[in-house]
């Protein structure tokens, strides 16, 4: 049986001779489903992986200008994509591109 979030309660164990104690929080089960990211930002991030699939080396100002968002947003979908490592930045600042890391290339040509 689930316990809604705002219902569930801290957890504390302690050991036979008191020279411990374990507490468990509960977690929001959104971040346990979602991964932390909310299902509005899960799209546009796939979109990037498209472009990317299609476009490989681009900037994030040129995906940005592809998707037609801020830049700041598209950095934003960029940094959770490099977080998960599934693309990675190459080559200097100023003239490299995103790519997809050496995990993903492989499953790709499986």
């Amino acid at each position: 049986m689930r316990v809604p979030f705002n219902q569930a309660k801290k957890k504390e164990e302690t050991g036979d001779d008191y020279s411990y104690f374990i507490t468990t929080l509960p977690i929001n089960p959104f971040f346990l489903e979602n991964d932390g990211v909310s299902g509005g930002v899960n799209e546009p991030i796939n979109e990037v992986v498209d472009l990317l699939m299609n476009v490989i080396g681009l900037n994030a100002i040129e995906v940005s200008n592809r998707m037609n968002k801020s830049l700041a947003t598209t950095e934003r979908y960029l940094r959770i994509l490099r977080r998960k490592n599934i693309v990675e930045f190459r080559v200097a600042p100023k003239t490299g591109g995103y790519y997809f890391t050496e995990k993903v290339n492989n499953i790709l040509n499986e």
